[in-house]
């Protein structure tokens, strides 16, 4: 049997694949000198502008919103989808994941086993943040205590408040080199997602506290380096239009790695041998899809991207845009703001890959969420429910799936629907529902006058939808309005989990707490931290009533486009 390549694939967080000079946030220094002995990718996209979300793709191979509905089931179902560590444990391949990040630690952990603790060197501890340098003392630790067979590398470091970085990175490959693991080794260097260009304004250091990178789709935040070097390699440079969803099929095949498992039939990255091989070769011509967010949450923003062409959805606002990036790289001129006939079938064309997108989407969900409600109504078949009120909107997919359990565990039921957001009911609504109510406000006392006074009775139960069971997703006046207008009062997460109310509020949170097992068994300490930052966020969301806030995404694109407008006029005038 041929000795097995080991895979070193090493990711700095939030680096732009190209210079600003402005920032920690450019492409580093390493990444010219390693493209001298790698392919490098130069149009290489990302599936989403966040490091969990991004994680999740690279290492499945599918888009972020295949992967998960929403962060509250974040945590991949093994059962329907398969990871790259998975594929490569049972190739016999050791996986040593060594991440900078406390939090990804946590979240990825199913993901990306963590590195065992007897690697630890002295004075780290999984509570904290790692520096870049410890990153590189556990890997010293895990090289010196010698490695058998083969054996996945995963090193993520962080560009934030480290101008050294980049030397870090280096030295890494060095280790490599000193313990004679360079030279037969597929080697990955990439990032997450890049970072926007502080010529545009969106930095935290101009004020502009509420705006997030995990929400913003230009070039400059979702385009990643890409190098990629193995045996044999011939340097050159590919232009063509690719995912890091494409690393997980094409690393399979530098590493000679077959699998033939069910689940790898959903994964969505194509091979790129071809173009390691030539960068030249005949591509097919791609379109990428980038989300922002997990496939129900709010403020959701989808990008599809060809060579030519961004194609830019605003779910909640079911606004467009459209930007031709040969001509406007920047994305300053929408063109659906200078409409014709040929741009309206550029428009139409996008809009049927981006419905098509979707369709595929939601079946990729529906048949798991169908069957978990279906469970769910099942156990609570012994309530008499002769006349149910949903609260509150939800994805059209979700009433579907919620009327059609109930109407089928309960036949001759009368449901209705009670609108209390602002937000337009699917078209189909009147084909779900009995009733269609809509409440322009949330208003308690009136909803008790109308008991009272006979206009309206009080359903067997009322059912409130909500994206998910934490409280700070939780909205106490929808959940009176629905204890005055039913008998009996469900609530029910997106993910079609029926949940208790109180118990969400003050002991579900701690369930979290159990994936970090392995972390309070080695440190206890940790446990009481985290105990204490649930009491912090209790009493931030129960007590004070805060909540998270969405920024509004089309006015902060204005807003950037206005930034850079007026420094590419201040370049001009220069110039004259």
């Amino acid at each position: 049997m041929h000795k097995r390549k080991n895979l070193i694939w090493i990711i700095v967080d939030s680096i732009r694949a190209y210079r600003t000079g402005a920032d920690e946030r450019d492409r580093l220094d390493i990444m010219d000198e390693f493209a001298l002995e790698s392919v490098e990718f130069l149009n290489a996209f990302t599936s989403a502008p966040s490091s969990i979300l991004s994680g999740a793709a690279m290492f499945t191979g599918m888009p972020s919103c295949f992967v998960a509905r929403h962060f509250d089931d974040w945590q991949f179902d093994p059962k329907v989808i398969i990871s790259l560590q998975e594929v490569l444990s049972s190739a016999g391949y050791t996986n040593y994941a060594i991440h900078n990040s406390k939090e990804d630690r946590e979240v990825m952990k199913d993901l990306l086993h963590p590195i065992s603790y007897r690697y630890f060197p002295k004075g780290i501890s999984h509570g904290k943040w790692w520096t870049n340098h410890q990153v590189n003392l556990i890997l010293e630790n895990v090289l010196n205590a010698g490695v058998q067979g083969p054996s996945f590398f995963l090193l993520w470091y962080d560009c934030r408040d480290d101008p050294l970085v980049s030397d870090t990175v280096k030295e890494a490959l060095q280790l490599f080199k000193n313990f004679g693991l360079y030279d037969d080794s597929v080697i990955v260097i990439t990032s997450d997602h890049g970072y926007p260009d502080p010529r545009s304004g969106i930095t935290q250091a101009r004020g502009r506290m509420n705006m997030r990178h995990d929400m913003v789709v230009t070039d400059d935040n979702i385009r990643v380096p890409l190098f990629i070097k193995y045996p044999g390699c011939e340097p050159h440079k590919v232009h063509q239009l690719v995912g890091l969803i494409d690393l997980f099929p094409t690393l399979l095949h530098l590493l000679e790695v077959e699998t033939d498992d069910p689940r790898m039939k959903n994964v969505q990255g194509l091979d790129l041998s071809k173009l390691l091989e030539d960068g030249s070769a005949q591509w097919e011509s791609r379109v990428i899809r980038i989300d922002t967010r997990l496939t129900l949450a709010p403020g959701r923003i989808t990008v599809l991207r060809t060579d030519k062409y961004k194609y830019v959805f605003y779910h909640d606002e079911n606004a467009e845009g459209l930007f031709s990036l040969e001509n406007d790289p920047l994305e300053l001129d929408d063109l659906l703001e200078h409409p014709s006939p040929e741009i309206e079938k550029l428009r139409v064309d996008f809009r049927e890959q981006f419905e098509m997108s979707q369709d595929q989407l939601h079946h990729f969900h529906i048949e798991e969420l169908e069957t978990a409600f279906e469970r769910n109504v099942q156990r609570i078949k012994e309530i008499k429910i002769k006349r149910l009120l949903l609260l509150s909107v939800a994805p059209r997919v979700f009433l579907y799936i919620i009327t059609k359990s109930f109407r089928r565990n309960f036949p001759g039921i009368s449901i209705d629907i009670l609108s209390l957001e602002d937000r337009e009911l699917p078209p189909e609504s009147g084909a779900l529902f009995d009733q269609v109510l809509i409440a322009e406000k949330i208003d308690t006392q009136a909803a008790k006058r109308e008991l009272k006074s006979g206009k309206i009775s009080r359903y067997d139960v009322s059912l409130v939808i909500r994206e998910k069971s934490d409280v700070d997703f939780d909205d106490p006046a929808i959940y009176n309005i629905a204890k005055i207008l039913g008998n009996k009062v469900l609530m029910v997460t997106y993910n079609m989990k029926f949940y208790s109310r109180f118990l969400s509020q003050w002991l579900w949170p701690v369930r979290k707490y159990r994936r970090n097992w392995e972390f309070y068994k080695n440190e206890p300490g940790l446990l009481f931290n985290d105990i204490l930052k649930l009491i912090k966020n209790g009493v931030i969301y129960l007590i004070l009533k805060k909540r998270v806030e969405t920024p509004d995404m089309l006015k902060e694109k204005k807003i950037r486009d206005k930034g850079l407008l007026t420094a590419k006029e201040r370049m001009a005038t220069k110039g004259q």
